[in-house]
């Protein structure tokens, strides 16, 4: 086994490679500047930021696709003045609606 302590320091990719497939890496990551180090924990951090974006993106549209319809049917069009929100269908009347698994839109009128 090479001593790979003196060797140039890594790029980002190698570092991250390096690190899910071992602990041989860690010496030579111990070599990087506080600069180096943080750089690529803010790409890492985009990067995951990125794929948690497009995976939850993709499942939540086709969930608020099916409530949009949903809401036009039950509210109709919603007028918005003065800081208030008040629905075209029957705005004298208190109603709720469901969207997602865990989330309720709740809409009580003006007394």
């Amino acid at each position: 086994m090479s001593d790979d302590t003196t060797a140039a320091p890594l790029g980002f990719f190698r570092s991250l490679a390096g690190v899910c497939v071992g602990v041989e890496v860690f010496p030579r990551l111990i070599r990087h500047g506080w600069l180096r180090t943080l750089s690529h924990l803010f790409i890492m951090t985009f990067l995951c930021a990125a794929g948690v974006t497009v995976g939850e993106s993709s499942r939540m549209s086709a969930a608020l696709g099916g409530f949009g319809q949903e809401f036009d049917a039950y509210f109709g069009k919603v007028a918005l003045a003065n800081g208030s929100a008040t629905p075209k269908k029957s705005p004298e009347r208190a109603r709720s609606i469901q969207f997602m698994p865990d989330g309720r839109l709740f809409y009580v009128p003006d007394w």
